[in-house]
């Protein structure tokens, strides 16, 4: 479970070392935006496909 405060900077790390080291395990990442202003959030976006998940 990865919670962030907006920082677009490191949590697609986090995900590319967690699947580059996942032994076969399946990670799967679903992205979840909310509070004022948030809009659509690119990155959610691109973690939630890289590990075949959804995006809201």
């Amino acid at each position: 479970m990865l919670f962030t405060d907006g920082l677009d900077e490191w949590p697609h790390a986090i995900l590319d070392q967690e699947l580059k080291y996942k032994d076969g395990d399946v990670i799967r990442m679903f992205g979840f935006s909310m509070g004022y202003g948030t809009g659509q959030l690119p990155l959610l976006h691109w973690m939630a496909c890289r590990t075949f998940a959804k995006y809201s």
